[in-house]
């Protein structure tokens, strides 16, 4: 796949890039559960009216924008709509006050916008602190995706469009191993990941990745959702991972892809023994550990630890040597539990940090690197 020009978030999917081109508008690009699929046409429509409504309650291209929505594609919309006018921050729905107020007072925010009539600890501190808020409203009978915005009238902003330095998106990174930081993402280093993503996992028209991730962290929105979009697929927004809805999923939506977790796919794969003949007659086509991705069924014991075994050269330390064998063990007991499982589940999980130490060619994403990190 070519990186076509894309001098911002917003062009990724408009009409004059190639895969647009070829598709009709009404192609869904996104699809919920128990909801009208969003087609292409309406969903430029939809972002452009929502970008004219931002910038009469003056919002500008340099405001920040805290987002806080539950999983879902009212959310995955309003990340791009907001990317197109403003500077994204979607924050995690199940943040207590304390950490709100941490994040408020690192980004700084313009406004807030949060589900209408909803008392959230969110809405809390954002009127505590003085940040607009703007309610969003999605009506059941919508369309996936699409909502309406109320707040304040503000001083007209500039119309100047968003640019490729501008910043789309400031992601916090998941502070496990310290304090959580605020990544900022401009719009070329996103659209650079989008396509890198695509062609790293061949997505074509045709492909459906089904989200279960979090829209408010980099994988669930980049991985999934934009690299969808930058290669002309569809995505179907969950409203967040299911075990018992997860099977249902696949029959109704008919994705040939999807991403998670470990602790998803293990989830998965023991529900999947009470569910032999759905996961038989999905479409899957591959599926994509958060930390690698593999689209490969193998067809025996040695093709399959060849897959995620390829002896390196030499290096004659002894440390190294153990832990290769001890990879080569792992290998083994990955292909015995596969071995029980690929005539219901057509796809391998390849962890890359394995496959990195190990040497082996894995296609990777390409991620945008940031030009800053706010402490």
């Amino acid at each position: 796949m070519c990186c076509p020009a894309a001098p911002n978030l917003c062009e990724l999917w408009k009409p004059g890039i190639p895969h647009s081109q070829v598709l009709p508008p009404m192609w869904p690009p996104l699809l919920a559960p128990g909801r009208t699929p969003l087609t292409y046409g309406r969903l430029f429509q939809h972002i452009e009216e929502m970008e004219r409504r931002l910038r009469a309650m003056g919002m500008g291209r340099h405001d920040r924008i805290v987002i806080v929505l539950p999983n879902g594609p009212e959310l995955a919309v309003a990340i791009l709509t907001v990317a197109a006018s403003a500077a994204c921050a979607p924050l995690n729905p199940a943040y207590g006050a304390d950490e709100l107020e941490r994040y408020f007072a690192d980004l700084q925010p313009r406004a807030l916008i949060a589900q209408a009539g909803c008392d959230c600890p969110s809405r809390r501190v954002a009127l505590s602190r003085g940040v607009r808020v703007i309610e969003l409203s999605a009506a059941a009978g919508l369309k996936a995706g699409l909502f309406t915005l109320a707040g304040e009238q503000g001083g007209a902003s500039s119309d100047e469009p968003v640019s490729a330095s501008d910043t789309a998106l400031l992601v916090p990174t998941s502070g496990t191993t310290a304090r959580s930081k605020i990544v900022p993402q401009s719009h070329a280093g996103i659209c650079t990941s989008a396509y890198a993503h695509g062609a790293a996992l061949a997505l074509k028209e045709s492909d459906r990745c089904l989200n279960v991730l979090p829209l408010f962290h980099g994988h669930g929105l980049h991985a999934t959702v934009i690299a969808s979009l930058a290669a002309g697929a569809s995505v179907v927004c969950s409203p967040g991972f299911d075990v018992g809805r997860f099977s249902g999923w696949l029959t109704a939506f008919q994705p040939t892809w999807y991403s998670a977790v470990p602790t998803i796919h293990q989830a998965i794969l023991a529900q999947a023994r009470h569910n032999r003949e759905r996961l038989a007659d999905s479409r899957l086509r591959f599926v994509r550990d958060t930390v690698g991705s593999v689209t490969h069924q193998p067809a025996g014991r040695d093709e399959f630890t060849n897959m995620v075994w390829r002896r390196p050269s030499p290096s004659g330390n002894p440390k190294t040597a153990r832990r290769r064998t001890a990879t080569r063990r792992r290998a083994t007991q990955l292909w015995r539990r596969w071995s029980q499982m690929q005539h219901r589940f057509r796809a391998a999980i390849i962890n890359q940090k394995t496959a990195q130490a190990l040497g082996i060619a894995v296609p990777l994403p390409l991620l945008g690197r940031a030009d800053e990190v706010i402490e």
